[in-house]
């Protein structure tokens, strides 16, 4: 195991745990509502500190939740114009 900023960590810059991956997936999915990273989080019963590990350890994760943003702005964008405004 090496050292992080006084953390011990089994496989550092590499694959995530399983725990890790399913609290991820949990984060991911809950962008996709609508919710922010940090609400995100906290519904995953992750620290916001934690996340902050995991977006620098684990770079597809920041990729993930771009992208989850990226469709949520898009479905909501669909929604707005789609009414009629009278």
């Amino acid at each position: 195991m090496s050292e992080n900023n006084g953390t011990r960590h089994r496989n550092p810059g590499g694959r995530p745990s399983k725990s890790i991956r399913e609290g991820m997936k949990v984060i991911v999915e809950v962008i996709r509502t609508g919710s922010t990273p940090a609400a995100a989080a906290t519904y995953a019963r992750i620290d916001e500190g934690t996340l902050d590990e995991w977006l620098e350890r684990f770079p597809s994760l920041e990729q993930d939740i771009k992208q989850a943003e990226a469709e949520i702005e898009i479905k909501m964008v669909q929604v707005i114009t789609s009414r009629k405004v009278r």
